[in-house]
């Protein structure tokens, strides 16, 4: 049950005080609330005590209560401190800014600001008027620094305000970059019909709406003709609001956007009604993936908006992913988008899918007559009309209640859009669905509130595993999904096409991986410790692991047969042809046949194809291979008892990938379990038993069916068609419903009778022949070899590659011959190798391990010729490691030739290698993080942070790799080339993204050079921007003295944060000017310094 802790506000005051005294401080409430000993505890009642401390004894004793209550208190103690923590920041913040509110207005309104500025300056506040501004870039930087430095801004938004430009671009640009850093205060002045780029705008934000009242008439007689004049003269603003909600708006606004549904059906009930609809509008013309919606502006403001709704629906429109496209039946996005769905799909020969949503009316639909069509009702009212194209379809009697049934629908992508957009997109997600926002429009599609990656932890769990090759492909797409969403998300790729790539990309995945996405994770990797396990079932990762499996039986029966709710009728019957079968199958392959089925488990009372699989195992001893979805597979991977799996003990299990399909008749998604998809191509478990892989082995042997549905069905079908040889054994189904049956015989028996009726398949013997009869297939062998070539080209290709890493170069060469054969082609394995070699040199980073070894000590200290690795910073060190060399001075050099420049690059294959690439290849593997720092560190520190790094998270050095550009880079191209260098930022971006982990390793945290150096801010930024986690680690004598400043209480943690809060991105350097120009570029292009700083601090 939730808990609040409260105390008098005297108390309180005291607890903050002492708080405030820092770590003693800390210490004695801590100390404080910890004495509980409930044994000791007292009653008014005695009765009442002893009664109390018998429940405590009945519920785990006295020393569990007492750590129970501590854990609280000190719970409660860590969140008043973490509180005021933060209040100690906000403090400092309005130290720095002062309470300073700038109010940005029309001259118009200028007595209106004026009451404005004095009501707040009498609450505290210190108020500036915008500075006078024009378009030009000086002016209005003029206006960024000044709203830097405030606490809030005010924006009186009236009609003469949109007709400034210079205003106008004011709130775009606090809207767009400044939420998180000002409070905003928009307050609409008037009623008036907002430009749709205001509308978007204020999407973003709670709004004030303060409507200056008129007066209904003039103060002359009742027949006065001068009523003009008076009538458009607005009264005073409120005193009320003035005082009152006016000083305590910032940090929270009006919400005026809310309203309830009316009287009726909910919109749940009226949403699923809709979906009910459009299912059974699409009929059966083809199988149906799922629902995306489009939502946004009713009008185009940003120029790239219109073209990228016509290039997402066309993409959508021939995706292979079959969608039905909703919108909200407004002109605008949803009209741009749907249409072009509606003509791609209209080329193709295809369904139109797409559906407008529209409310029946709404008490203000005359405002909506330049969004939608309308029409007369018969009584005169004025309806909305149904749209030329697909299908309008009606729900609610606003457009309120019809964005609260949109609100429950699925994944919507989302361009600009104004406050009813942004309700829309908040519903959504509410509802537990994925909103695709594309930032670059602008509008609610700007606001970072809505819309977050559903790949990301999905991802981190999937990257931990080691999988098979088929769940590495499904990885990968969702790794391509992570990377269209990261784009998406930054809002900076301003090529339409490729938006609407990335957007597609992200709606066809989250529809193609529906149910791993909603929360089914697999389970990967070996059973451990479940009492309930099949005794001895391997777990098979991959499908040579099952050709292999299944090449150690003489042969493979696959079974299928009646499932769940067709169960069978009399199980004794079934036991006799099962053992029938046994003998019959014995005596053609031998006794050690292996069993394929699709793994459903076994349930008392429920008699369907397990049972006979259960009685192959149990009593005639054969091994079973269970083909499951790893959906399902986690269940035999973590049984509800013992008996469900049971026949697996000894056998095997492999898990494929779960895919789902539109179940027209459920009106759901269904998971493929087997049998054709809609192109008549095997689909789930089917086409595993089945695949060319294991046919080309020869298997399965034959094709037991026990009756059956509609799978086993297709898998019989499918078995005609390529000569495996079926036995179909007619098995009578549980049917409750008798009448049926007596109307068709067949019935009693499934779908299975009626496909052996219509194809003249025989009861209780082999068709088309028995499986010792079985012809040879005479492409076997060709398809087998060809199978070999291709495994032996993968072993060869991953030998290289471990022999790469590891430099073995006479393995190398030995591993080339090998492909120069197989390829028949030299120079192409010759070029193969150097592809590898480069790959990974640039992929690579340097273990933790070699940083702190001695063997990296002395060699600092023999170039530098100096012990004390306190006075050795990377950059003196780099003057002694790298310099320009010639073939005379090459000679002369001896022992000090530069590190590497006898050696050849991999990357470019020129003189002159990183001094990563002359590492031992223990301490040059794959990057595991990226390392932002400064080359005015020592030495000891570098390494002193990063030993403390990896012993506090509990990191093994040897296995910990780092991407560092002063180990990593060709040195010989950046510092002493001529122009030939990397081009940093391009190396920089893929390679944080790839690793996507950096650790930040300041070299202190009063006034440090990280803070100074242009790269590190610039790296800090874009870590934030492509949301990669970053850990910030200190030497270990920095890190003492920050916890000994903050242990200072009050006067610590201002100074800490008021040290760390100085960046100044335009004043930062690099030790190349022309990086320094060129990352500062990088920076005005994505938002200015002012931004950078800002993220940064």
């Amino acid at each position: 049950v939730p808990v609040q802790m409260i105390l008098p506000a005297a108390s309180h005051d005291s607890l903050i005080r002492t708080f405030n005294r820092g770590e003693r401080g800390i210490e004695a409430v801590l100390r404080s609330l910890g004495q509980v000993d409930s044994a000791k505890a007292k009653a008014w009642l005695k009765a009442d005590e002893d009664k109390v401390k018998g429940m405590i004894q009945n519920k785990g004793g006295f020393g569990r209560v007492n750590d129970a209550v501590k854990e609280s208190m000190i719970k409660w103690a860590t969140g008043v401190i973490e509180s005021n923590f933060m209040g100690r920041v906000l403090k400092l913040k309005h130290q720095n800014f002062g309470q300073r509110i700038t109010i940005s207005y029309s001259i118009q309104q200028r007595d209106f600001k004026d009451r404005i500025a004095e009501r707040l300056q009498a609450s505290g506040f210190k108020v500036d008027s915008a500075v006078a501004i024009t378009t030009n870039q000086s002016s209005m930087n003029k206006w960024h620094r000044q709203v830097q430095n405030s606490f809030g801004v005010v924006f009186i938004i009236s009609r003469a305000f949109t007709k400034n430009e210079a205003r106008m671009k004011e709130l775009q640009h606090v809207m767009e970059h400044m939420q998180d850093d000002v409070d905003i205060l928009p307050i609409l002045y008037e009623s008036f019909e907002m430009p749709g780029e205001i509308a978007s705008l204020l999407s973003t934000t709670r709004y004030v709406t303060v409507q200056p009242a008129v007066e209904s008439k003039c103060r002359c007689a009742r027949d006065c003709r001068c009523a003009g004049e008076d009538l458009s003269r607005p009264k005073p603003v409120s005193e009320e609001w003035l005082t009152g909600t006016l000083p305590g708006s910032f940090g929270f606004g009006v919400n005026l956007m809310g309203s309830s549904m009316s009287a009726g059906e909910s919109s749940r009930q009226l949403h699923e009604k809709m979906i009910l609809e459009i299912q059974a509008d699409l009929g059966e013309e083809e199988e149906f993936g799922g629902f995306v919606g489009a939502a946004g502006s009713t009008k185009f403001f940003n120029p790239l908006s219109e073209e990228i709704c016509k290039r997402i629906g066309k993409a959508l429109g021939r995706s292979q992913e079959k969608l039905a496209l909703i919108t909200g039946g407004f002109a605008g996005v949803g009209e741009t988008m749907s249409r072009a769905f509606s003509a791609e799909r209209k080329a193709h020969n295809r369904p139109e899918n797409v559906y407008m949503v529209l409310p029946e009316t709404d008490p203000e639909i005359e405002t909506f007559t330049d969004k939608a069509k309308t029409r007369k009702g018969p009584d005169g009212s004025t309806l909305f009309a149904e749209w030329d194209y697909g299908k309008t379809l009606f729900y609610g009697k606003s457009n309120h209640e019809r964005l609260q049934i949109l609100g429950c629908l699925g994944t919507i992508i989302l361009i600009e859009g104004g406050p009813g957009t942004s309700i829309q997109a908040r519903l959504v997600e509410e509802a537990g669905h994925v909103v695709i926002p594309v930032r670059c429009t602008g509008g609610a599609a700007g606001n970072r509130s809505i819309g977050s990656s559903p790949f990301t932890s999905l991802l981190e769990r999937l990257m931990g595993e080691e999988v098979d090759e088929q769940w590495g492909r499904t990885r990968e797409a969702l790794r391509v999904a992570q990377d269209a969403w990261k784009l998406l998300d930054a809002g900076e790729v301003t090529d339409a096409a490729k938006v609407a790539e990335a957007v597609v990309q992200v709606a066809n995945t989250l529809v193609k991986h529906a149910g791993l996405l909603a929360g089914a994770l697999p389970v990967l990797g070996q059973p451990r410790g479940n009492a309930d396990l099949p005794a001895n079932m391997k777990v098979l990762q991959t499908q040579q692991q099952v050709l292999e499996y299944m090449s150690g039986f003489t042969a493979v029966v696959a079974l299928n047969g009646h499932t769940a709710p067709d169960e069978y009728a009399c199980l004794q019957d079934v036991d006799r042809i099962v053992d029938l079968l046994v003998q019959v199958l014995d005596e053609r392959f031998g006794k050690n046949w292996l069993v394929l089925y699709k793994g459903d488990p076994y349930k008392a009372g429920v008699a369907d194809v397990a049972c006979p699989v259960r009685r192959l195992h149990f009593m005639h001893g054969k091994a079973v291979l269970a083909v499951q979805c790893e959906l399902y597979g986690r269940q035999v991977l973590a049984p509800a008892n013992g008996e469900q799996y049971a026949h697996l003990a000894g056998g095997a299990l492999y898990q494929y990938e779960t895919k789902y399909h539109f179940d027209r008749q459920a009106n759901k998604r269904l998971i493929q379990s087997g049998g054709y998809d809609s192109k008549r191509t095997l689909c789930g478990g089917s086409s595993i038993c089945f695949s060319p892989e294991v046919r080309s082995a020869g298997f399965p042997s034959c094709h037991v069916l026990l009756g059956g549905g509609q799978i086993a069905v297709d898998e019989a079908d499918f078995c005609f068609r390529h000569e495996i040889p079926l036995f179909y054994a007619r098995a009578m189904r549980k049917c409750d419903d008798e009448s049926q049956v007596r109307k068709c015989l067949a019935d009693a028996y499934g779908k299975m009778e009626h496909w052996a009726n219509e194809n003249g398949l025989p009861r209780d013997e082999w068709y088309p022949f028995a499986p010792a009869d079985v012809p040879e297939v005479h492409d076997i062998e060709t398809k087998q070899e060809k199978a070999l070539i291709a495994k032996h080209e993968k072993a060869l290709i991953l030998e290289l590659e471990e022999a790469s890493w590891n430099r073995e170069e006479n393995h190398i060469s030995q591993v080339e011959e090998c492909l120069s054969k197989l390829w028949g082609n030299k120079e192409r394995a010759r070029q193969h190798v150097r592809d590898v070699g480069k790959k990974q040199s640039e992929a690579a980073g340097v273990s933790v391990a070699y940083l702190l070894s001695d063997e990296f000590a002395e060699l600092v200290k023999s170039r530098m010729g100096e012990e004390d690795l306190s006075k050795i910073t990377f950059a003196r060190l780099k003057d002694k490691l790298w310099f320009k060399v010639d073939s005379e001075a090459e000679a002369s050099i001896g022992k000090e030739m530069p590190v590497g420049w006898d050696k050849t690059c991999p990357r470019d294959h020129k003189r002159g290698c990183s001094l990563l690439d002359t590492l031992p290849p223990q301490h040059r593997r794959p990057c595991t993080h990226f390392l932002s720092w400064t080359w005015l560190m020592t030495v000891s520190d570098f390494r002193s942070a990063l030993e403390r790094w990896v012993e506090t998270n509990g990191l093994n050095p040897s296995k910990v790799f780092l991407w560092v550009c002063f180990f990593v880079n060709n040195q010989f191209r950046i510092i002493i080339g001529e122009g030939q260098g990397d081009d940093l930022d391009t190396v920089f971006g893929p390679n944080l993204k790839r690793i996507n982990a950096m650790v930040a390793l300041l070299d202190k945290w009063d006034s440090p050079a990280y803070l100074t150096r242009i790269w590190t801010i610039f790296e800090q930024f874009m870590a934030m921007l492509l949301e990669v986690p970053v850990q910030m680690i200190l030497p270990a004598a920095s890190h003492d003295s920050l916890i000994r400043t903050f242990n200072r209480g009050e006067r610590g943690i201002e100074a800490v944060l008021r040290s760390l809060g100085q960046v100044d991105s335009a004043k930062a350097k690099a030790w190349l000017k022309a990086d320094e120009d060129k990352v500062k570029g990088m920076i005005q292009n994505k938002g200015g310094f002012g931004r950078v700083n800002d993220a940064v601090k």
